[in-house]
């Protein structure tokens, strides 16, 4: 028994326990030294438990043969297996850095005993996205990760952007993982992510050059998600008189106007996709007849667009009329 060892430590209340058996080379050559050999490591809340699923997940992993013959059908060997899953028993440590974020969090997280969840969507060039507070010039993506813990709702813990897709999810899972490196045990990690861009030297997400923030001015912040009108070149504009507009009301007032009082359209509807962004404008009539419907990303695009192609169905069936 002197050549099987446990050793076992504390880490945030949890066990590390590490089977370690040394080869007895020595018994056989004077040269040789006993070489240590860890054949099984795993993490558990109560440091038993630990060490017994260490020492079934040795057998089963170094001798299969024996262990499906002999040892696997022990009721006392099903129990701990079954403990092991039931419990906070992990049969693994903190993956290594080429595994990449995601694995690293996944055990983070179950270590804090917390989960999350990554979701990621594909934005549109040239469109304001109100659900981000966004505008954008090019094709990009948006993640956003979420934490729960037991007992409490999930909440929206950071959103990342970027024109790659794994990038911007790698963004929000280095930003969560640098806040559970309690012991330094990611640090190779986040100096990765900073030396791919994916942080800057404060451990937050990079921007995205291409994603411009919603601000009140919206009239320059369209100029700069526009990438036709951000290419063109000032010219000092010639000075001219405002033209007055008198009482003349807007087009979109006007056919309203007509509409109603033609008893045409009764009433107006207009849903907003937040999936795909988009304002979709139904006109129904008094017994609520749909009339018809315009889809666009812009609201009062869409209203004008429903109610001007409504008068141009209104105008052709009243000709088709006076021709019969």
């Amino acid at each position: 028994m002197e050549d099987i060892q446990f050793e076992s430590s504390v880490l945030h209340h949890v066990y590390m326990t590490t089977l370690t058996i040394n080869l007895p080379l020595r018994r056989y050559s004077l040269a040789a030294e006993d070489i240590p050999v860890e054949v099984a490591k795993v993490a558990g809340e109560k440091k038993q438990a630990a060490e017994e699923l260490c020492a079934v997940l040795a057998i089963q992993r170094h001798f299969p043969s024996v262990f499906e013959e002999q040892i696997a059908y022990h009721p006392e060997i099903s129990e701990i297996l079954k403990g092991a899953r039931t419990s906070k028993v992990d049969n693994g440590v903190c993956p290594p850095l080429t595994a990449g974020p995601r694995p690293r969090l996944e055990w983070a997280a179950k270590r804090e005993g917390m989960q999350f969840r990554l979701t990621s969507d594909l934005l549109q060039p040239g469109r304001r996205y109100e659900t981000f507070g966004v505008l954008t010039s090019i094709n990009s993506w948006a993640a956003r990760l979420y934490v729960s813990a037991p007992g409490k709702g999930e909440d929206l813990f950071c959103t990342t952007f970027d024109s790659k897709k794994a990038k911007a999810e790698n963004k929000a899972m280095l930003c969560l993982l640098s806040k559970l490196n309690r012991n330094g045990e990611f640090d190779d990690s986040l100096e990765q992510g900073k030396t791919n861009k994916l942080l800057d030297e404060n451990g937050l997400p990079t921007p995205c050059h291409e994603i411009v923030p919603i601000t009140a001015d919206t009239f320059r912040t369209d100029d700069l998600c526009d990438p036709v009108i951000s290419s063109l070149s000032s010219e000092p504009a010639d000075q001219r008189p405002n033209v007055e507009m008198g009482d003349v009301q807007p087009l979109l007032s006007q056919l309203r106007a007509f509409t109603k009082q033609e008893n045409i359209v009764a009433k107006e509807t207009i849903d907003h996709d937040e999936l795909r962004d988009v304002f979709k404008v139904t006109l129904l009539s008094a017994d609520d007849t749909v009339l018809t419907t315009y889809t666009h990303y812009n609201k009062i695009a869409a209203t004008l667009s429903a109610y001007l192609q409504l008068k141009l169905d209104n105008e052709t069936l009243n000709s088709e009329k006076t021709s019969i």
